[in-house]
């Protein structure tokens, strides 16, 4: 378990993704930082790239979903953004969401087609990250959106025998649930 708690201790990802970082982009991610949704959506017919993502490999929608701008992450999501978007470790925001336990962020993605058994380059899942940080709301929410409970990671183990490993009762009790009915094992994604 040690090399999930250092993997999982580092910070924001700082490597650069080579996209650039022009004038016109800068003007695009501050109107979204910002809240302004009539800037973003005057921006969007010309400028800005819905996609495009900053130095450190965050999209336009993870800037906004992590503001709790909804109403941008509407507008980027209708202009056509990925919300799968990886950054340069293959995270995606619904990964970020469930490695910071924000349960309204992950709501919001998983509602607008989130794929919850997207893995990173390391072969981890948004899951079996929040079975290891327990966080039983995150993990309810993944669930309920189609997470494969028995999906395991690149080291062969899974959500419910990292829980187990945590001392998460309530997901260990969530988990055992799935395998004792006999819920599906994949999702809709």
């Amino acid at each position: 378990m040690s090399a999930i708690r250092k993997k999982y201790s580092r910070g924001s990802p700082s490597t650069d993704n080579g996209t650039g970082n022009s004038q016109k982009m800068d003007f695009c991610l501050e109107a979204v930082q910002r809240g302004d949704a009539e800037r973003v959506r005057d921006l969007l017919k010309d400028v800005c790239a819905v996609d495009w993502q900053d130095e450190h490999g965050y999209g336009l929608l993870f800037h906004a979903v992590f503001r709790k701008q909804f109403l941008i992450a509407d507008l980027l999501l209708a202009a056509g953004a990925d919300i799968d978007l990886c950054d340069p470790h293959g995270w995606t925001p619904l990964f970020w969401a469930a490695f910071n336990g924000h349960t309204e962020v992950a709501t919001f993605l998983l509602k607008h087609g989130a794929n919850p058994n997207l893995p990173t380059h390391e072969g981890d899942s948004p899951l079996l990250l929040a079975a290891y940080k327990g966080y039983a709301e995150i993990v309810r929410l993944l669930l309920a959106g189609g997470a494969r409970w028995d999906a395991v990671g690149p080291d062969g183990r899974n959500a419910l025998w990292v829980a187990r490993a945590k001392g998460h009762v309530e997901i260990v009790t969530l988990l055992e649930a799935c395998s004792s009915t006999g819920a599906p094992s994949a999702g809709a994604h």
